[in-house]
């Protein structure tokens, strides 16, 4: 079974979590138009100027991927935002931990 929205048993703080005072959003979902990841990546813009050192984690795959990274290079946030591109069943629980490091998430 693979979910189609993300797990809240899996996706929640946890006590213990690795904290740090960097500001990191993350995105962990499939890379398509009707999730509205473009407009998180333009919200972002705006989070940078006012925080340079936040950072935008986008945990997945899809169709509108290329897209997305072309947006973030015109941005000039390509040293703000990065990408991974693990499987998606193995990496829900690494996600799932980075989770507990991050500020606001962005579900789809």
């Amino acid at each position: 079974t693979i979910m189609n929205y993300p797990d809240p048993a899996l996706f929640c703080r946890r006590s213990g979590g690795r904290r740090t005072d960097q500001f990191t959003i993350l995105y962990p979902g499939t890379i398509n138009y009707h999730q509205g990841l473009d407009i998180a990546v333009g919200a972002f813009s705006r989070v940078a100027q006012a925080m340079p050192d936040a950072r935008l984690e986008i945990l997945g795959e899809g169709p509108t991927r290329r897209g997305r990274e072309a947006q973030v290079a015109r941005s000039g946030l390509a040293t703000s935002v990065s990408y991974r591109s693990e499987a998606i069943l193995s990496a829900t629980r690494r996600s799932a931990r980075r989770v507990s490091s991050s500020w606001p998430w962005v579900f789809p």
